[in-house]
């Protein structure tokens, strides 16, 4: 996690070896959940860790998701608790860091009882936090895909053909704009980040952004005037406006487009929903999953060859990715490269599931003591 990682915290997922292959629930609610969850621990925790544990338990013969997201913050007094699921309410020993309106929360607990669930909270002050969600689920067999399942149609990305695309990230919650510039590192848009529309204002001149993501709840200037004020100065100019918000209810719909925005995405949004976004009001063709896994017959020797023109950065991830085994975060660093070398991203990520690391390891080594980085 990006967050997790600017601030040196440790992110755990713990769960039993015996946790089902499959589930049945609402993938989007608990992702949504989970990114709300572990947002919120990792923006309160200063030093420590985020532990996230998964386990099925039963409940009146019913099969049962629970989840536990700990953190080792300031914990909260228990006389805010009772508040902290109500929107726009904080916990008072959390105001003097505080970015947001306190949604977050209520949308969560929104979810969970949507999905027949509950929530609630243990905190120590001094000590840290644990959320505890459980719903229930159906247990199912994990199916196995065909060449043409959805998940090889999955939106990943758009594609520039070339052309320079700026997109300018504004909002006053930073694990917010952390989540949406990780989404835009994975292509080749260049993005800005912007704290508050004074700043968006600024940069707009600077950077000029073809395209804006912007929090409509801001202090000072909110993302309804600083939307307004761009269309205003910019005119023919101004880039397309996207606002974010987690309260476009009907009759703000339209208060939202009067402000010159050109549409709108609900939080917390699908990294897919950001990718359709900026297809449709770039004019930018979609990439799926499929483009980049496609298998493509080139020799391993040619992509040996190509390791050679990554850049530092990725080489060193994805060689510490495969010194740990770990063959999802390889394949994390490996979507990355399909940006930009899509066919050597194919054959990296088929070694990589056929687990060919020995061959790759020794030859990253060498890569990276030549540009002078020790292991």
């Amino acid at each position: 996690n990006v967050s997790a990682s600017k601030k040196n915290l440790a992110l755990v997922i713990d769960f039993p070896a015996d946790f089902p292959s499959a589930i049945i629930t609402d993938p989007g609610k608990i992702r949504r959940i989970l990114i709300n969850l572990v947002g919120n621990a990792i923006k309160f925790t200063e030093t420590g860790s985020i532990v996230v544990k998964l386990f099925i338990s039963q409940k009146r013969n019913k099969n049962m998701l629970q989840c536990d997201v700990s953190d080792t913050g300031r914990g909260i007094p228990e006389s805010d608790i009772p508040r902290l699921f109500s929107p726009f309410s904080q916990a008072t020993n959390r105001r003097e860091t505080d970015e947001g309106t306190g949604l977050g929360l209520a949308i969560c607990r929104q979810s969970i009882e949507a999905l027949g669930g509950s929530i609630n909270v243990k905190s120590t002050v001094g000590e840290g936090s644990t959320f505890s969600f459980s719903l229930p689920i159906t247990l199912a067999e994990e199916q196995p895909k065909s060449p043409a399942s959805a998940e090889s149609d999955e939106i990943v990305g758009v594609e520039t053909d070339g052309a320079s695309i700026r997109i300018l990230i504004v909002d006053d919650n930073a694990a917010n704009r952390a989540l949406l510039a990780g989404i835009l590192q994975k292509s080749e848009i260049k993005y800005d980040i912007a704290k508050n529309g004074k700043e968006a204002l600024d940069l707009c001149d600077s950077f000029s952004p073809n395209l804006i993501f912007m929090d409509i709840r801001m202090p000072g200037m909110d993302g309804k005037e600083a939307a307004a004020r761009i269309k205003s100065r910019m005119e023919e100019k101004a880039p397309k406006l996207i606002a974010l918000t987690a309260h476009a209810m009907e009759d703000e719909k339209a208060a939202i487009l009067a402000a010159g925005f050109d549409g709108f995405i609900r939080k917390p949004y699908l990294e897919q929903e950001i990718w359709l976004s900026s297809s449709q009001n770039l004019g930018l063709r979609l990439r799926s999953r499929r483009q980049c896994a496609a298998p493509v017959k080139i020799s391993k020797e040619k992509t040996i060859a190509g390791i050679r023109s990554l850049p530092i950065d990725i080489l060193s991830e994805l060689r510490n990715c495969i010194e740990m085994l770990d063959k999802d975060a390889c394949r994390s660093v490996i979507q990355k490269i399909c940006a930009t070398e899509p066919v050597l991203a194919a054959d990296l990520r088929s070694m990589v599931d056929s687990l060919e690391y020995v061959e790759l390891l020794p030859f990253l080594d060498e890569c990276l003591e030549k540009n002078g980085v020790g292991r």
